[in-house]
């Protein structure tokens, strides 16, 4: 599945003579046959963030195929599991309260941010 995104990437890359439109978090990407919809990733939401914008319905409908950029079914694997816990952990001093301003840091959504420190 990675390799299909990445060919989806070199496809918006190819498309030259597209108009790419971004009043939104949903990108379309058009050639004279063809619409591409990118929808950016949200990892974390508040229950205030929802009803998302409208333009998510319109290009899930609009599209014939919804590809991700992680195979979701690998993320019940406990090896997979590890490898992301290993690679999304900062090492030595580096934490969240040491790279983010001030404004960023007290903005947890409702977490404890001690929770997410060194992530």
């Amino acid at each position: 599945m990675e390799l299909r995104s990445c060919a989806v990437l070199v496809c918006v890359l190819l498309l030259g003579t597209s108009q790419a439109l971004a009043d939104t978090s949903v990108w379309s990407v058009r050639s004279a046959d063809n619409i591409l919809y990118l929808g950016g990733t949200v990892h974390l939401l508040r229950p205030g963030d929802y009803p998302l914008p409208g333009e998510f319905e319109e290009a899930y409908q609009a599209s014939s195929e919804l590809i991700f950029k992680t195979d979701i079914g690998s993320m019940n694997v406990l090896s997979v599991q590890a490898q992301m816990l290993q690679q999304l952990t900062s090492s030595g001093e580096r934490s969240l309260r040491t790279v983010l301003r001030d404004e960023a840091y007290t903005a947890t959504a409702g977490l404890p941010i001690a929770m997410l420190e060194k992530f």
